[in-house]
């Protein structure tokens, strides 16, 4: 069938793009509607799945739509996040100030054929085309990317003109959300010095986001944090250190010392 036939057969939904977009103030308040808010502009965009990429740090907890998990998982798994050709030629794109990257914005179709991330990631999970949506949350670029399959086809002029409205409304909430971090961590600092016990704070991700005094005390050669991660040394061989993998709660790191993990759904990320 002619590309061109399926553009026009799977345009976006204005009207469910709209209702979707004037949800977004949700997300600013309580992140966990993320998935829900994406599920809507995916249905509208007529595609499988959507996404919630950081331009320049990517990492497996980002808020997407169930019908691309699968597909997410192995992203990172197999590391496509350190060598997605479409990031790699997207984001200096968005930097630049564009709104709205697809995948012929940046890849000729002999390209696409070659590319391992189609062969080998996103065609067997059942995906082909996508769009990028650049906006920004504080100093940070993201992109809303959202995967269509071969069947529902590529994305058209006029659905990269939708998208770009729906760009500067993800940049208010993002900010918006970015805004309330801070003022969350601030307060979340404060609260921290009146815990009578040694305390870290944690986001969603396991990030270190502020300690008290009595938990600085505890750090030494063997238990630290570092790139704002908590690592515990370990005597197995072969093996110098390994990151602290504990649910958010109590905690027994040696005999005698006890540390209270705290989690805040609020970060600095702002989504």
């Amino acid at each position: 069938m002619d590309e061109g036939a399926i553009i026009g057969r799977r345009g976006v939904n204005r009207e469910r793009l709209q209702q979707a977009s004037a949800r977004l103030g949700e997300a600013a308040i309580d992140p966990r509607v993320w998935p829900e808010i994406l599920e809507q502009i995916s249905n509208a965009a007529g595609a499988r799945g959507a996404v919630l990429l950081q331009g320049d740090s990517r990492t497996a907890d980002v808020p997407r739509t169930s019908e691309v998990d699968e597909f997410v998982d192995s992203y990172f798994a197999e590391g496509w996040h350190t060598r997605d050709i479409r990031a790699e030629r997207a984001v200096p794109l968005l930097l630049a100030g564009a709104k709205v990257v697809t995948d012929r914005d940046i890849l000729a179709p002999e390209e696409m054929k070659r590319a391992g991330l189609y062969a080998e990631s996103l065609i067997p999970h059942g995906l082909r085309w996508f769009a990028g949506i650049g906006f920004w949350a504080g100093p940070a670029l993201w992109g809303l990317t959202i995967q269509r399959t071969d069947r529902e086809g590529p994305f058209g002029g006029e659905d990269k003109r939708l998208f770009a409205e729906l760009s500067q409304r993800l940049s208010e909430t993002a900010t918006l959300s970015y805004a309330v971090g801070r003022l969350v961590l601030e307060g979340m600092t404060n609260a921290l010095q009146l815990i009578h016990q040694a305390a870290i704070a944690l986001d969603r991700s396991g990030t270190v986001l502020g300690m008290n005094p009595a938990a600085e005390q505890m750090f030494d050669d063997e238990f630290r944090v570092r790139n704002r991660r908590i690592f515990c040394a370990t005597r197995r061989p072969g093996r110098r250190s390994i990151f602290l993998s504990t649910k958010y709660g109590r905690c027994r790191i040696r005999p005698r010392c006890r540390l209270r993990l705290l989690s805040f759904v609020a970060n600095a990320s702002g989504l």
